[in-house]
């Protein structure tokens, strides 16, 4: 018994261990090894079961009362992407050797986290070998960076299990493959992938020493990006396990999505950055920075995450961005960003390695080096050729830097330039204005001189010439010899100035230097002009704190020194001022004071006011005279004697009152500061009163001038003779006032203004007959005056002659332009004034008598308006049947057209005329042809009605003026017009019906002239819808500005384009017409139009 149960378990062992390797091998299909052969992939020829609870364990497998669904590889990469089941994979190897043969089987997939190796031995047992990177590195067989067993296999069949479970990708690339085969293929790869890091981080470091040396931001974007690629590469290969922590597969685990999610975040900031997609495709850099943000939480959940959820989000991601990335490429190119060119090429040059790749692992490519390797050649060329895409990006910016640097300098070398020729300009400018004002000044000096000398030069010569013809009945008086001395003393004092300034302008000025005591000289001088200061109410004061102060000067320039600026200080000071003159002895200079309460001198003029021809007071409305040289006189007469002369004031808009000005004069005492100079010679001192007299002191003489001209001017302004022609003399000389006066006095009534403004206002009230004015005034100068009173309606009339120094022709025609009617130029002589006074009034008459001419006739113009207005009908009768509507607009306010229109029991009647002429006259025949016509008894008889018309006017007019007349008779039984012409032109009449025109064109001669007219009678039938046109020639003959005519073929075309409307608004339409026509709202004829409708 015990041995049949012996024996029966031998059996089922010997039947199972015989049964199990037949079993399989119905099932699976060998692979033989070949001698010649070291290299298997055993794709292909691999049995896969799915063991998805992960409950089978290896006896399950062997055990013959079970089977299981293998199903066999139909790809060299089986790839289940990502799942939770576990996965079994069966193969057959047949060693047809007697000998066991050692190979390696590698998994060339370093990601999968647990690896089961069944390697079937002696007796059929199994052994088996772990492996994945769950485990340490260290505890492989070998340190490579995918998974290497060392197998043995037995001659004959040998049956290999292998279980793997993976929270990562599940592809099974694996091969069989000897000793040697495996060492030197690895060395291949190792070279190949030794290579591949070296580019790219030699090409990390070139871009880092770029970086350092253009601190451009984007290389430093693509350096991270170079770096997470790096890092990325060596987790996908296996080498980041095998080096960097070999100890950890956590790190490696999460390496593996955290690079992916760093290398598409860092190449998006380098996209930005580098095609600048913020500023360029604003859209784009918006889709760019969604993904950069998506992929910076995928960091941070493949570090705190699930493993395989970031795994399977990184992977998806990729495949977006890639793709994404690759778009905005393309969209950056076509908008012409030339960088984006180089992008695409480097990253099509990525994609093709990626895609040869997933070709090869597909199946579809067979494994060579370049589908094995596609991804590091991919990323090894759009490594390098972003790094040019970068250099030729600087190189960009470098030529664009310095064609702005070469812009720049250009730039900057214009406006340098500029401001070069700015400033030069500016200077030429100034010195342009400079001369401008010198010219202006000299201009103003000439005029100033020429004014001065001739002003007086008049009232020399003009009198002696008066004498010398006789004007001066009587005797000559005192005052008469007074005035000439007067002026020529003023004369000779302007030509001492003008040799003064001559010599000092050729240096040829010499000093003939004394001892003079200044103390004595002011008091001396200022009682000599204290009875002039006292006849215009001026205060003068002087103070000295020493007796003398004695000085080495020229005492003739001391002389002229004194008199300018007490002339000044007198000439610009008004009644009830002060002048106070101050002598200072000082240890080294003698001073002078004048101070005076005059005008003052605006601040802007301060600095001028000792310049050559300047004045403060310049131009024609200038309120004192003098010729603008006098202080400059007597700052060179000071600096000669080594002296300053300075000037303050108190000059207030607001307040007239206190204005003021202090002219301070320093000489320097003793006489070495004179010594050594050819110019001066010492003479020996006299006593004053001697060089007094010797001078005469010619200044204080004018100083005497003003109370002469103020007693001058207490001449009776007012003394009338016979005459009823008042002379208005306008003029600020009270000498050149005398002489006009005397001159003008014998024949008309004189009356007296100082000025422009006084003159005006005088003839206001006056109004003059004549008025004679001066140019040059204060207050307002002629020429305002003159342009005032020419602007008043009531002055406009008023002959104005202008006097003035200006000689010019430019002088003349401003004269002229402001409104003076003649021009006299001083010095003038007596009778050509008078004789152009006399034309002038002779010629002011004339205007008056054609003035009251113009009135007379515009009174009958009146009139004449007044006959017309009643010879044209007041109102129209509104007949049954018929429209009627009149337009008459004369050319001028009296016109030659006239018309009527009557009922005369069963007929109408319509008469238009045409009067040649215009105004008066024609009033007149029209009114005497309107009334004839009234008085006519009409029998029925057109040609009736204008022979008797023309029997009364070839009786009441002229033969220079004719009528052209138009008559008929519409007999409104009938609709029959009857008519008859007189020269005028013919009625149209327009047949709405048909479209037809109808001209009443019966010829005869026009009324007035003839007494035999020739005329003919003749008839049209109107029917309902006719409209009938009684025109004269204002409207065919109007005229456009190249005087083409209106003319009648322009005249029915309008008719027919406008014959719905009614009567009056036709009418007006024409009128429009017209006025565009001729491009005036004023007609060049008198223009009637006559609408009639029949309905």
């Amino acid at each position: 018994m015990n041995n049949k149960r012996l024996f029966s378990k031998s059996l089922f062992f010997i039947l199972f261990s015989v049964l199990i390797p037949f079993n399989l091998y119905a099932q699976t299909q060998f692979i033989t090894l070949d001698q010649n052969i070291q290299d298997y992939k055993l794709g292909r020829n691999l049995y896969i079961l799915e063991d998805k609870n992960n409950l089978l364990q290896i006896y399950d497998l062997l055990n013959t009362n079970m089977e299981f669904p293998f199903v066999k590889s139909e790809t060299e990469v089986p790839n289940y992407g990502y799942s939770k089941s576990a996965f079994w994979i069966r193969f057959n190897i047949n060693n047809p050797q007697s000998l066991t043969k050692d190979m390696y089987l590698e998994i060339g997939y370093p990601h999968l986290d647990d690896i089961e190796l069944y390697i079937p031995g002696n007796n059929n047992q199994y052994s088996k070998q772990t492996a994945g990177y769950q485990y340490n590195f260290n505890q492989r067989y070998l340190k490579h960076r995918n998974f290497i067993f060392n197998v043995s296999l037995k001659s004959g069949e040998n049956i290999f299990f292998i279980k793997i479970r993976s929270s990562s990708s599940l592809k099974f690339p694996i091969t069989l493959q000897s000793p040697k085969v495996f060492t030197e293929k690895a060395i291949v790869e190792y070279i190949i992938l030794g290579i591949y890091y070296g580019i790219l981080l030699v090409m990390m470091l070139y871009n880092l020493f770029v970086y350092f040396s253009v601190r451009d931001i984007n290389y430093l974007y693509y350096i991270i990006y170079i770096m997470s690629f790096i890092l990325f590469t060596l987790t996908l290969n296996g080498l980041a396990f095998q080096y960097l922590w070999p100890a950890s597969s956590s790190l490696f685990k999460k390496s593996m999505p955290f690079s992916v999610f760093l290398g598409i975040f860092t190449i998006a900031q380098f996209i930005r950055s580098f095609l600048d997609l913020r500023k360029l495709a604003p859209n784009s850099d918006k889709m760019v920075l969604s993904m950069m943000i998506f992929c910076f939480a995928g960091m941070i959940y493949s570090i705190f995450g699930d493993y395989s959820i970031a795994t399977r989000l990184s992977a998806v991601t990729t495949i977006v961005a890639a793709f994404d990335y690759f778009i905005v490429g393309i969209f950056s190119a076509l908008k012409g960003n030339r960088t984006a060119k180089f992008f695409l090429i480097a990253w099509t040059f990525f994609l093709i390695g990626c895609s040869l790749l997933g070709l090869q692992y597909a199946g579809y490519l067979p494994t060579t080096l370049l589908t094995q390797y596609g991804v590091q050649f991919g990323s090894a060329a759009e490594v390098i050729l972003l790094s040019f895409a970068l250099g030729d990006n600087i190189l960009k910016k470098e030529n664009e830097e310095a064609q702005l640097r070469t812009i720049e300098i250009q730039k900057n070398a214009t406006e340098q330039l500029e401001r070069k020729v700015n400033e030069r300009t500016r200077e030429l400018n100034r010195a342009n204005e400079n001369l401008k004002e010198l010219d202006k000044l000299k201009s103003s000096f000439f005029a100033n001189i020429s004014h001065e000398i001739r002003t007086p030069l008049t009232l020399i010569l003009s009198p002696v010439e008066s004498v010398l013809q006789g004007d001066y009945d009587d005797k000559l008086d005192k005052r008469f010899f007074e005035n000439l001395q007067r002026n020529a003393i003023r004369l000779l004092k302007l030509i001492n100035n003008l040799l003064d300034f001559s010599k000092i302008e050729a240096g040829r000025m010499d000093l003939k230097v004394q001892e003079v005591d200044l103390v004595i000289f002011i008091r001396n001088y200022i009682s000599s002009v204290h009875s002039a200061a006292e006849s215009k109410g001026i205060t003068m004061n002087f103070i000295s704190l020493s007796s003398s102060a004695m000085l080495f000067i020229d005492i003739e320039k001391l002389d002229k020194i004194v008199m300018n600026l007490f002339s000044n200080a007198l000439k610009f000071t008004d009644k009830g001022g002060f002048i106070t003159v101050t002598v200072r002895n000082d240890e080294k200079n003698c001073c002078i004071e004048f101070e005076d309460s005059g005008i003052g001198i605006p601040e802007d003029k301060l600095d001028s006011v000792f310049d050559r021809f300047s004045q403060v007071d310049a131009g024609s409305t200038r309120k004192y005279e003098g010729t603008g040289i006098g202080l400059a006189l007597v700052k060179e007469f000071i600096e000669l004697h080594n002296g300053t002369i300075s000037v303050k004031s108190r000059f207030i808009d607001t307040s007239p009152a206190n204005h003021g000005t202090v002219f301070t004069v320093s000489i320097p005492k003793g006489k070495e500061h004179l010594e050594n100079n050819d110019n001066v010679k010492f003479i020996e001192s006299i006593k004053l009163e001697e060089s007094v007299n010797d001078h005469r002191f010619l200044g204080m003489r004018e100083m005497n001038e003003l109370k002469s001209i103020k007693e001058s001017d207490e001449l009776n302004d007012h003394e009338n003779h016979n005459s009823n022609i008042n002379i208005l003399i306008v003029e600020d000389n009270p000498d050149m006032q005398s002489f006009l006066k005397f001159l003008l006095k014998k024949y008309y009534n004189v009356h007296i203004a100082g000025n422009g403004e006084e003159g005006f206002n005088t003839a206001e009230e006056l109004k003059p007959d004549l008025i004679v004015s001066d140019v040059m005034m204060p207050v307002m100068n002629g020429y305002e005056m003159t342009k005032k009173i020419k602007g008043d309606p009531r002055l406009m009339r008023t002959p104005v002659i202008l006097l003035t120094a200006k000689s010019e022709i430019s002088s003349k025609i401003e004269g002229i332009e402001y409104g003076a009617d003649d021009y006299l130029t001083k010095p003038f002589n007596s009778k050509e004034l008078l004789t152009r006074i006399k034309m002038l009034l002779k010629t002011r008459g004339y205007e008056i008598a054609i003035e009251k001419r113009n009135h007379e006739i515009e009174e009958d113009l009146k009139i004449a308006r007044l006959i017309q207005h009643r010879l044209l009908p007041q109102n129209i009768p509104d007949i049954s049947g018929y429209k009627f509507h009149p337009t008459y607009i004369p050319m001028d306010e009296v016109g030659g057209d006239f018309y009527d229109f009557k009922t005369n029991g069963n007929f109408i009647e319509i008469f238009i005329a045409d009067v040649s002429g215009h105004g008066l006259v024609s009033a007149f025949i029209s009114m005497i042809a309107k009334m004839a016509f009234d008085s006519i008894y009409i029998k029925n008889s057109c040609t009736h009605v204008l022979y008797q018309l023309n029997d009364m006017l070839c009786n009441s007019t002229v033969n220079s003026n004719y009528m052209t007349t138009f008559f008929c008779l519409i007999d409104r039984e009938t609709n029959i017009l009857r008519y008859s012409n007189a020269g005028h032109l013919s009625p149209i009449v327009y047949r709405k019906s048909t479209g037809e025109f109808f001209e009443l064109n019966a010829k005869g001669r026009p009324l007035g002239w003839f007494t035999d007219l020739q005329l003919v009678e003749e008839q049209i039938q109107l029917t309902k819808g006719d409209r009938v046109f009684f025109y004269t020639d204002g409207i065919t003959e109007c005229a456009d500005p190249d005087n083409v005519l209106f003319e009648e073929d322009r005249f029915k075309n309008f008719i027919s384009r406008n014959a719905d409307l009614e009567p009056d608004i036709f009418s007006n339409k024409l009128i429009d017409e017209l006025k565009s026509f001729c491009k005036s709202d004023k007609f060049n004829d008198d223009l009637c139009l006559l609408v009639f409708d029949v309905y």
